[in-house]
């Protein structure tokens, strides 16, 4: 069944709009991580609510203003309960639901509204996989960080929501084969309930997509806007912003000076050092073109991000980058040298490991990381939402 220009105008099955539910403001990043402007160019009507006054407020002193608007999809932003329980109640026949979060506890009111108006939903927030397992821990031991707030989500999570599940997902999509039954699990998701339908990621829909971007030899560093990432906030990582980017300047100086090529920074979706005191040197640094810059790249630098992908889905070789800032900190240091060793390459952590890099990559291992980690589908086409909107128009009209 190829996916249709209209909606489904049937009876209970009709679909008039999708409905985004996020949990962070940073709506431009986030309307980027989806390809949210593929679904607006296939004709698709859609509404992004921001729920992160309700149930996140303490990153909205992070994000700037300027990056929570749209200029794709109308925006509505809700800061209490009733406010959402009014928009759910109104928002019901012919509306289709995406939950974007990775946190059931902190959203559980989302699912009791799910239940009560028999909304139709699906999970896609998967489709962007954890490789090499380089992500934010929740809970740092010995932080201060461990308390009964973290019980609690914990029983809720692991039991009560199991024992109450409520209104399960329509339709699970999966582009990870190592992580399938793990997000399964985490999700309102059953066997027998939920259909699960095995595609590729929003990440390598939007490489495959681009256009490289510039006609120039030059390597790109994906940045993960250390020190400054809102996530890193409260975590008193005590790294000096001053050292980093010094460090990370002298390397990437001596990289155009012995291989004669520009070092682009793909900065992080979230990342702006315009008003930052210490940062890159300016005129390297690159917002919003990360697919675009490892389209072009002859090679790529990396530290400890999932981004780190890219060089697996333009088969390019990757360096690790892992200064003494970062290696001092024992998990971001353990994750630098997981990341290498997932892909198979080298940690370069001072100008002088630039005169000594292996320009190999084991092409082998980067196939298998391809099909286990984020293409199920073997694609090789960037219709993601075009497989997606198959997916749940299909299981409607099953439903019939």
């Amino acid at each position: 069944m190829k996916c249709s220009d209209k909606f489904i105008t049937e009876n209970k099955n009709e679909i008039s709009k999708f409905i985004f539910l996020f949990d962070t403001p940073a709506l431009q990043a986030d309307i980027s991580k989806y390809c949210l402007r593929t679904l607006k160019r296939l004709g698709r009507e859609a509404v992004i609510v921001d729920l992160s006054p309700l149930v996140n407020s303490d990153v909205n002193c992070c994000v700037t203003a300027e990056r929570m608007s749209s200029e794709v999809f109308p925006v509505q932003r809700i800061y209490t309960k009733e406010e959402f329980q009014n928009f759910i109640s109104k928002h019901v026949k012919g509306y289709f639901y995406f939950p974007l979060f990775d946190d059931y506890y902190g959203v559980r009111l989302v699912y009791r509204l799910f239940s009560k108006y028999k909304i139709p939903y699906a999970y896609i927030n998967n489709l962007n996989p954890d490789v090499g397992d380089a992500g934010i821990p929740k809970i740092i031991f010995g932080s201060g960080k461990y308390n009964w707030k973290h019980f609690r989500a914990a029983i809720y999570n692991r039991i009560l929501r199991k024992v109450f599940p409520g209104a399960y997902a329509r339709v699970y999509f999966y582009a990870n084969l190592q992580s399938k039954e793990h997000y399964f699990w985490r999700g309102n998701c059953k066997e027998g309930k939920t259909k699960q339908i095995g595609v590729h990621s929003f990440d390598l829909d939007r490489y495959l997509a681009s256009t490289a971007y510039a006609n120039e030899d030059y390597a790109v560093f994906l940045d993960v806007f250390m020190p400054y990432h809102p996530d890193l906030l409260g975590l008193d990582l005590n790294v000096n912003a001053q050292r980093y980017f010094s460090n990370m300047n002298a390397i990437f100086d001596t990289i155009e000076e012995i291989l004669g090529i520009k070092v682009y920074i793909a900065a992080h979706p979230r990342a702006n050092y315009r008003d930052k005191e210490y940062s890159f040197r300016e005129n390297r640094i690159i917002y919003g073109k990360t697919a675009e810059l490892v389209k072009g790249a002859k090679f790529l630098l990396g530290s400890y991000s999932t981004t780190n992908q890219m060089a697996v889905m333009s088969n390019k070789k990757l360096w690790i980058v892992c200064d003494s800032e970062v290696e001092k900190l024992k998990f971001y240091g353990k994750r630098c040298i997981e990341q290498a060793e997932f892909f198979g390459t080298e940690i370069i952590k001072i100008p002088d490991d630039i005169k000594h890099l292996n320009f190999a990559f084991n092409e082998n291992l980067y196939n298998e990381i391809r099909r286990q980690y984020f293409a199920v589908d073997g694609t090789q086409t960037p219709d993601l939402w075009n497989r997606i909107l198959e997916g749940i128009e299909g299981i409607m009209i099953e439903e019939g």
